[in-house]
């Protein structure tokens, strides 16, 4: 009875450790010396296919985008970037030793990523290495949550490799089987399949926790190259890495996603980026500035910033900004500042002339651009 009563304590201290984030600012991170064991005849198994969409391949540096749960205690945690096993690029590993059977909470980091898809179509395929001494206290495990729109969390899912658990970790398995799974290897292309936590669940995020629990002992965990398989969902027709279900382009390559005029329609497939009426082919000012009042570097005029041939005042000005900016070499700034001054005001006489502004609008603009920060430094 009271080693039943222990376990059901452990696995409370394993939720809530897993639920409780605390947010880090990391130091610079540098390619740790650090290596994870290498094997060569893995990497075949991670050449992309047509359903697969590669989602994170851990660039370097990439530890600040994760969140850790360092609780303390016994066990001395690290998570570190390591070079990757599978190509030689950066992965991240979490490791713990513990050296006593108390206070040896669950540690582990964290990361949101905003998939999308379906439990009955979607599954995450990743390169993962789990390492245990075996110890009676000690295993790594990956926990995969899922969220809906809202941020409900509508399933959980244990997975840990081939053979690396022992002791007091079994009793979790036994006590509820349909939340945990075994991966076919301990080393290599796993397969997270999403299918385990339902039938017919949609979701809108998943959270990866790599978790490392050692009272006594030590262990690790390397991942890197986590991919999402769906062959309905996922299908990715222009190649971008963006399924087409979300892709503002489908049909052509745009990794960036980029939307100017924040349409709906990506730049790379918009024949008016800057939503004027205007073709980019024939528009001068494809990007056009298009607020409703001329702002120079932020301060608002209130002079109505007037469209006109494709383009507005606001364009015009900011033509005269990009010449002078062009020219400033770090020594010249006040010859600049004045000269900019003057080819502002000649710009603002003609449209005081064709009466598009009046002489009081004419002299805000005229003090704004006195009061801007400009010319600064731009390398072209």
């Amino acid at each position: 009875m009271k080693n039943l009563k222990f376990i059901f304590i452990i696995i409370a201290l394993f939720f809530v450790s897993c639920e409780t984030e605390t947010e880090v600012v990391f130091p610079q991170n540098t390619l740790n010396n650090q290596q994870a064991t290498s094997n060569k005849n893995i990497q075949p198994l991670f050449n992309r296919v047509d359903n697969e969409v590669l989602v994170d391949e851990v660039l370097a540096g990439s530890l600040s985008e994760w969140t850790v749960n360092n609780t303390g205690g016994n066990p001395y945690f690290t998570y570190v970037e390591i070079a990757s096993p599978l190509d030689g690029s950066t992965a991240i590993k979490t490791s713990v030793v513990g050296v006593t059977i108390s206070m040896c909470p669950s540690q582990n980091i964290q990361k949101v990523y905003n998939i999308s898809g379906n439990t009955n179509e979607t599954k995450l395929k990743a390169y993962l290495e789990f390492t245990s001494t075996m110890d009676y206290y000690n295993f790594p495990y990956i926990v995969v949550y899922i969220y809906d729109e809202f941020n409900n969390e509508v399933g959980m899912h244990v997975f840990y490799g081939q053979g690396v658990i022992s002791g007091l970790y079994e009793y979790y398995v036994n006590d509820a089987p349909e939340s945990y799974t075994e991966l076919d290897t301990a080393k290599g292309d796993a397969i997270l399949d999403l299918s385990t936590m339902g039938e017919d669940i949609a979701f809108s995020s998943i959270r990866i926790v790599l978790a490392n629990y050692a009272c006594v002992g030590e262990n690790s965990i390397v991942f890197d190259h986590l991919r999402v398989i769906n062959q309905t969902v996922m299908e990715d027709y222009d190649g971008d890495l963006i399924a087409d279900y979300i892709d503002n382009c489908p049909e052509t390559a745009n990794g960036d996603q980029a939307d100017f005029d924040n349409d709906g329609l990506g730049d790379a497939c918009d024949k008016d980026v800057d939503n004027d009426g205007c073709l980019n082919d024939e528009d001068p000012y494809p990007r056009s500035i298009m607020t409703d009042t001329i702002l120079i570097e932020g301060i608002d005029t209130g002079v109505e910033n007037v469209f006109e041939n494709c383009g507005t005042m606001a364009d015009e000005i900011q033509d005269i900004i990009n010449l002078i900016n062009s020219q400033y070499t770090g020594n010249n700034y006040y010859n600049l500042h004045k000269k900019l001054s003057t080819e502002v005001s000649k710009l603002t006489y003609y449209w005081v002339k064709d009466r598009k502004i009046t002489r009081v609008e004419r002299s805000k603009i005229g003090s704004a651009i006195w009061s801007a920060n400009i010319p600064y430094f731009v390398n072209y």
